[in-house]
């Protein structure tokens, strides 16, 4: 198990970078660029929404329109940068430009990952349930025996 100590905005960005893969040199690279143009963007209750509406506006070009709500369609997005290794292959660009290779752009449009559809509570109608002929007739002769 890993313990994180998060003291600053820094820090929060840094993780949200490690989270999608990015290290070394290129996180360094991305988090100087995120620092410089979006710090005072950055909303200081929920900076992790904020990094993910900045994600979200730099590659919903990319992301098919049937993938569900923003939330899905990010997470799938997400799954996918992870599984390809995006982060080395655009780097800082992502934020930057938007930029996103052309082969993730094919595994985006391919992708089988399916978003779960929402869960639906009803109430369900009570059923009469019905006893097997043989067990009412073993009840039958059981209820004689008792009486007799």
């Amino acid at each position: 198990m890993v313990a994180l100590k998060v003291q600053s905005l820094d820090g929060i960005v840094t993780a949200y970078l490690q989270s999608l893969g990015y290290q070394g040199e290129n996180l360094q690279t991305t988090l100087d660029f995120l620092m410089k143009n979006y710090a005072d963007k950055l909303n200081q209750e929920d900076v992790i929404a904020s990094m993910d509406e900045i994600l979200y506006a730099a590659v919903k070009k990319y992301l098919p329109s049937q993938r569900g709500d923003k939330t899905q369609a990010l997470a799938m997005f997400k799954t996918l940068f992870l599984l390809e290794k995006g982060a080395e292959n655009c780097g800082s660009a992502l934020f930057e430009n938007g930029f996103v290779t052309d082969e993730l752009q094919q595994k985006l449009k391919a992708n089988p990952l399916q978003a779960a559809p929402q869960v639906k509570m009803t109430t369900m109608e009570a059923q009469k349930i019905e006893t097997l002929p043989f067990f009412a007739f073993l009840g039958k002769i059981f209820h004689l025996f008792r009486k007799g």
